[in-house]
Order: C-alpha cells, then sequence, then structure tokens
C-alpha cells in the first residue's frame, strides 16, 4: 500500500474515532469538569487521545507484518506504549494513585531498554560521555520524564497536538532524509493520528486528549528518541531540540516549585504556556506561538544537528536559550496570586 494511503487512511480514521470518542463521553459523563486548576471555562469531553492510540497501534501491527518495522522496535514501542495507555485509560475513568502510575511507567521505560538497549554514549562535542552500566539508569528517568512533562504540558486547547504533529513530523521528514524510511513512515502516522484528534481539539476544544493521550505521546517520542540514537541515525539532541518548548517549560517550572518549596506533585497552572493564555486571554494565540516557535526556530535547527551530530549539544543549548527567557517572562512556577508581566 503506498505511503501517502496510509496516512490519509490515518488521518480519517482518527477525524472519525475521536467524534464517536467525544460522543461516547458526552453519553457516559465522561467530562473534564472545571475547577481553580482549570484553564477551561465549559465541562468538555475527554479521552479522545484514544483515537491517537488505536490508529498508532493498528498501523504499527500493520508496517510490523510487512517488514517495514522491525520486531525488537516493534515491541519496544508498541508494547511499551500499551502499558503506559492502559493505566492512563484507568486513570481517565477513575483514579489510580500516583506511586502506581509512576511503577507502570518505570516498568515501560524498563521494556523499552529490555529491547532495544540503554542510551549509546552521548557525543557531547569536545567529549563523548559513555555512562557504563548508569546509562540504564539514565535511559529510563528520561523516558519517565519525557512521558510526564507531556502530561505536565497538555493543559490549553490544541498545544498538546500542535506539539504532537510538530515533533512528529519534524522527525519523519529528518528520519526520511537520513535513510531510514521505516522509522519516518512509522512516525509520520502518529503525526497523521495526532492531527486527526486536533481537528476537534483546536481552540476552542471539543474534546481533551487526557493523559491517555498525553502519556502515550509522550512515551512514544522518548521511546522513539532512544531507538533512533541507538542506532546512529538521529542523536538525541536532535529530538531534544524538536521537544524544546515542552521540555524547558516543563523542566523549569517544575526546578522552580522544588526550589520554593511548593507542594510540586499536586495539580496546578502555572507553567509559563499557562500564563500565557491568561495574559493574553487566548489559548489560540499560545498554540499558534507554539506551532511558529516549532515550525520556524527549532526544525531547522534539529535539521542543522541531524546534518552535523557535533554541533548537536550546542544546537540544543541555542534552541533553548530563547525559550528559557520566555519562561522566565512569562513567571513560570510562580504562584497565581502575582501577576505574569
Amino acid at each position: 500500500m503506498p505511503d501517502i494511503v496510509v496516512l490519509i487512511s490515518s488521518f480519517v480514521v482518527s477525524v472519525v474515532l475521536t467524534g464517536l470518542i467525544r460522543r461516547y463521553a458526552i453519553k457516559t459523563s465522561l467530562l473534564d469538569i472545571p475547577n481553580h486548576r482549570s484553564s477551561h471555562q465549559l465541562p468538555t469531553p475527554r479521552g479522545g487521545g484514544v483515537a491517537i492510540v488505536a490508529v498508532f497501534s493498528v498501523a504499527s501491527i500493520a508496517l510490523m507484518l510487512t517488514g517495514t518495522i522491525g520486531w525488537s522496535v516493534f515491541w519496544a514501542i508498541f508494547g511499551g506504549s500499551l502499558i503506559v495507555s492502559a493505566i492512563s485509560y484507568w486513570d481517565d475513568h477513575g483514579h489510580v494513585s500516583a506511586r502506581w502510575r509512576f511503577l507502570v511507567h518505570i516498568i515501560s521505560a524498563v521494556w523499552v531498554v529490555w529491547w532495544v538497549g540503554s542510551i549509546a554514549p552521548v557525543n557531547l562535542g569536545v567529549i563523548t560521555l559513555d555512562l557504563g552500566w548508569g546509562s540504564a539508569v539514565v535511559t529510563v528517568l528520561f523516558i519517565v520524564w519525557m512521558l510526564n512533562l507531556y502530561n505536565f504540558m497538555d493543559g490549553i486547547d490544541g498545544i498538546a497536538g500542535v506539539q504532537a504533529v510538530s515533533v512528529a513530523f519534524g522527525l519523519a521528514a529528518i528520519l526520511a532524509f537520513q535513510g531510514e524510511s521505516g522509522l519516518a513512515l512509522w512516525l509520520a502516522v502518529l503525526g497523521t493520528a495526532s492531527a486527526g484528534f486536533l481537528a476537534w481539539n483546536w481552540p476552542p476544544a471539543k474534546i481533551f486528549m487526557g493523559d491517555v493521550g498525553s502519556s502515550f505521546l509522550g512515551f512514544v517520542f522518548a521511546a522513539f528518541a532512544v531507538l533512533s540514537h541507538n542506532e546512529g541515525s538521529v542523536t538525541l539532541w536532535v529530538w531534544l531540540i524538536m521537544c524544546s518548548v515542552f521540555v524547558v517549560d516543563a523542566s523549569f517550572t517544575l526546578f522552580y516549585r522544588v526550589l520554593k518549596g511548593h507542594k510540586w506533585h499536586q495539580p496546578h497552572r502555572t507553567h509559563a504556556y499557562q500564563w500565557a493564555s491568561r495574559y493574553f486571554s487566548s489559548h489560540k494565540r499560545v498554540t499558534l506561538s507554539v506551532l511558529a516557535l516549532n515550525g520556524l526556530w527549532l526544525f531547522p535547527l534539529a535539521w542543522y544537528a541531524s546534518a552535523e551530530p557535533d554541533y548537536g549539544f550546542y544546537l540544543w543549548l541555542v534552541a533553548c536559550t530563547p525559550l528559557f527567557f520566555l519562561v522566565i517572562r512569562f513567571k513560570a512556577g510562580t504562584p497565581e496570586s502575582v501577576p505574569a508581566g
């Protein structure tokens, strides 16, 4: 089957399936009810990320059966993502304590290490860092953090969907240029599935992704990063550059809250993107800004980093510098009693 047919089919099925899930959520009162920590004002159906999970999972099986992707990489990402999706789906429909979710996240990360290995030595420009036996621990922590930060950043209409589409298509293009056509198609399917969901989640959102979608996406991107880095096609720095908006905002906010003695593990709405949405009184403006940053700033740097791996670490620092100033500008982590600006 031609690749374009696969991609169009993934998009269409995702659009239709998201609409059906929205109907089901309304019928069963699976709604996100606004509270003092919410960035929305009306009860909104949630769980739309199931469409992304379903489309990507079915496509993954098809790509594995046709030999487009290998057995080990299939099981690393497909198996681990199902583990993450299952606990997140359960949490969306009820409540799962943080310690059990964290345990499952660790298991899913260990699963990836089992199938594709821990992060290979990392080029820091002047030196190459080889963590030895500690690499496995770092890999697990990296995957768990990427998984959770994506969940943290899914707080306004469209932002998580735009990030998914940007990262998936951006890395698919880079992987294709590097000759990794199988991985590129696999990621492109994730992009079209996410775009199908985004059609419903675009501001003002008609349905939310839910933990089942955000946790799934964070895990898949982290697993792909480890996989492509170990295979030598696209380094870890390329992935970090493309994910920089989420990485910088979530990491800075968490660090600041810990530094100030806040209860960092409790839900809040003090990330920079949340402050920005209130400052501009617009989810759409912030989401479009993330899209612009990804396309006009981060993607060119990621492409250059893929072509010149020795500069990857430095290009990541370049990518993060303006984002660092933006999160400071919007008072990331600051209690809501202190106005941004």
